[in-house]
């Protein structure tokens, strides 16, 4: 049997898991990510990037 930490809100707990990618996966859905949107481009800070939930996408633009 596998356990996994998951983060929450002002606490930590344990999750049990029958293997290491069902730990991994519960581990991924605990993670808060930001919302989709156009933030700074990590790459270019004069440019903003579309961020879709998940990941960066190629859509870049100049900054407003």
């Amino acid at each position: 049997m596998y356990f996994a930490l998951i983060p929450s809100a002002g606490s930590r707990r344990f999750k049990f898991c029958g293997k290491p990618s069902e730990c991994l996966s519960m581990i991924e859905q605990s993670v808060q990510r930001p919302r989709a949107g156009w933030y700074e481009d990590p790459t270019d800070m004069s440019k903003v990037r579309w961020w879709d939930g998940a990941a960066w996408t190629w859509h870049i633009q100049g900054k407003p």
